[in-house]
């Protein structure tokens, strides 16, 4: 007996050999395996270099501070002070009337804290910025967990500050 006309090319096709299409379980296991591996070995490389740019980063905001409150002495005619807190691993800003510093307000009001496993090294607890645009001498340190590390020097009469 024959099959019915058009069932023939529908058990053709089946016994015809496919393609192959598709990934076998362990193929996708190796990959995800080796996935695992690539990322074990590029994490604790990628936390030492954000905690980096977190150094960075912090040293930049405490040289941007600096040179806000030098120009603003010379603006405002009126000391101002970089208070350097190294038990806290902070900065915060004032400026003096009379006898009395005042904390600053607006942008700069916030103190800032160092990033986690950031050591401040200084001997100066602060640093003032005179309406003549002369500063305190003095040298703040930022050294991070690994070898990296800042340094902004404040130059006294001349006025400048530095990051090293």
């Amino acid at each position: 007996m024959n099959p019915p006309t058009g069932m023939t090319s529908v058990m053709t096709a089946r016994l015809k050999p496919r393609p192959f299409c598709g990934f076998t379980l362990i193929e996708l296991l190796l990959v995800v395996v080796l996935v695992g591996v690539l990322v074990g070995v590029a994490a604790p490389r990628l936390r030492s270099v954000a905690a980096g740019y977190e150094l960075e980063n912090f040293a930049k905001d405490v040289y941007y501070l600096g040179m806000y409150l030098q120009s603003s002495a010379v603006a405002e005619r009126k000391i101002y002070c970089l208070s350097i807190d190294i038990d806290h691993r902070g900065f915060a800003a004032a400026y003096k009337e009379g006898n009395v510093l005042k904390p600053l307000t607006g942008r700069f009001s916030v103190a800032r804290v160092a990033p986690r496993g950031v050591a401040i090294i200084t001997e100066n607890k602060e640093v003032y910025f005179y309406p003549d645009g002369s500063m305190d001498e003095a040298q703040v340190s930022f050294k991070g967990e690994g070898k990296q590390g800042f340094s902004l020097k404040f130059s006294g009469t001349g006025g400048s500050i530095e990051m090293q």
